[in-house]
């Protein structure tokens, strides 16, 4: 694996006995070489994931969104559509739409949910939202239990109300109810001003920054 430079700290999110730092690496890697990174360094650091990225959407305060904001916007990308790649991952079923969500892959925090994860391609979050296995899958995505309404609010107090901008949710192709090649998928996220893209399809060769998450109390070293 090649060495990961150091990066730009903007600030750290309060989560309650965690702090999401919005910190970005000058380099992209898949999500295999980020556990790698994360784990090699034996701190209280860790390898942020989905829930993870939602929870700071719904807890950041007021005056700390706009840093939240510009810190998901790649300063740096050799791609035309950089993103993040989270420590959540999906292991999709040949046979049905069924699929087991990890998240903390690699991490001793890991956690499983089994799910359907029904087919979305850039599909709007509120349409998603509308459809009961589509909550449940957002719910099962980012660990929560919170109802339709809380979600779709989180999402639009962080990113429409600054500026109008498209949520969409994007899932594995399928055909006949059924999904056949490279079922092992990562979860990214995209934001740009104009777009915000949850992209639960993400092949494991895919890409991105990331941010770390640090247990409190803590000493990051950076």
């Amino acid at each position: 694996m090649k060495e990961i430079p150091r990066g730009t700290l903007h600030k750290s999110i309060d989560l309650g006995d965690l702090e999401l730092v919005l910190y970005r690496a000058y380099d992209e890697n898949t999500q295999d070489e980020w556990i790698k990174h994360w784990n090699k360094l034996y701190d209280l650091r860790y390898f942020a994931s989905m829930p993870d990225l939602y929870k700071a959407f719904k807890e950041v305060k007021q005056e700390q969104r706009d840093y939240l904001r510009q810190a998901l916007i790649a300063s740096y990308s050799k791609y035309d559509k950089p993103m993040i790649i989270t420590s959540t991952r999906i292991r999709h079923s040949p046979l049905s739409l069924d699929a087991e969500i990890t998240h903390n892959i690699g991490s001793e925090r890991e956690k499983r949910k089994r799910t359907e994860v029904p087919v979305y391609s850039s599909e709007g979050i509120i349409k998603v939202l509308e459809e009961p296995k589509g909550l449940k899958f957002l719910q099962a995505l980012f660990d929560t239990e919170d109802n339709a309404k809380t979600i779709l609010d989180v999402f639009m107090n962080i990113f429409v109300k600054y500026q109008h901008c498209k949520i969409s949710i994007s899932t594995m192709p399928a055909i006949d109810g059924k999904r056949a090649m490279e079922l092992e998928r990562v979860v990214g996220f995209r934001y740009d001003r104009r777009e915000c893209d949850v992209l639960a399809e993400c092949y494991l060769k895919a890409e991105g920054q990331t941010f770390p998450v640090v247990e409190k109390p803590g000493h990051l070293k950076l």
